[in-house]
């Protein structure tokens, strides 16, 4: 008869969602002007992006992250994984991309993002995209980020885009004699973004300085957890003699 008794049923509740974090590597992001240590020192973006990606990590031990970065072509640094140590590995070997691959392909970007996500298995997928120019691709035939936004919407992924850095436009200033000169910067396109975030209902950032990137991230680590709960059943206690 072998009689037994059941050690009962464990419940356990956790956070689990599915991240991947498209992280441009195109040269301007090696430009350091981001305040950092209350402004005492300044760093690059990449660096900014870098050492906040690796803080958001750290409070999130229950998620599938992983990381995507691009310039002219995407490449998919870390797949989703719950292996945060060599997640973080991996961003902090990402550098500014080399002369021949430099640009920015926003569309293929996403794109690889989303074949990443796809593969998870959680309900609740989210991409945070993080740039600081103006889609530019230089290769053939690249995606149309709003395409690309609208593949997102139909997977059920929510878009939140990240403009790091100044906005572009017309800078005025001084020149090594004393002229007043004008120069055109370049800068992330905030409409495009909003506009791509908008297409899946996520929300779209601006950051300038290294507090505000982390701020940003605070944000997003908050909106973006979602309940899981699953039975655990324990052990059986043999009542048998």
């Amino acid at each position: 008869a072998r009689p037994q008794s059941v050690g009962g049923v464990v419940r356990i509740a956790s956070q689990g969602v599915a991240i991947v974090v498209a992280m441009d590597q195109s040269s301007s992001m090696s430009t350091t002007d981001f305040p950092a240590d209350h402004d005492t020192r300044r760093i690059s973006r990449l660096e900014a992006a870098r050492e906040t990606f690796a803080r958001f990590v750290a409070g999130r031990r229950d998620d599938s992250i992983g990381l995507t970065t691009f310039a002219n072509y995407p490449d998919l640094a870390c797949p989703p994984t719950l292996d945060h140590r060599f997640l973080i590995q991996s961003v902090d070997a990402v550098r500014p991309a080399r002369p021949g691959d430099d640009g920015t392909n926003i569309g293929d970007a996403i794109a690889w993002s989303l074949e990443a996500l796809r593969r998870t298995s959680p309900s609740r997928k989210v991409l945070i995209l993080l740039t600081d120019g103006n889609n530019a691709p230089a290769v053939p035939n690249p995606l149309d980020p709003m395409r690309a936004a609208e593949l997102a919407r139909d997977l059920g992924v929510t878009l939140h885009t990240i403009a790091i850095g100044r906005e572009g436009g017309v800078v005025h200033g001084v020149d090594e004699s004393g002229r007043m000169v004008a120069a055109e910067r370049e800068g992330p396109n905030v409409e495009l973004l909003d506009q791509l975030a908008e297409t899946t209902g996520g929300r779209s950032f601006r950051a300038t300085d290294a507090d505000a990137l982390d701020g940003v991230f605070q944000t997003i680590d908050a909106m973006e957890k979602s309940q899981i709960r699953e039975e655990v059943r324990t052990r059986y206690d043999e009542r048998f003699a």
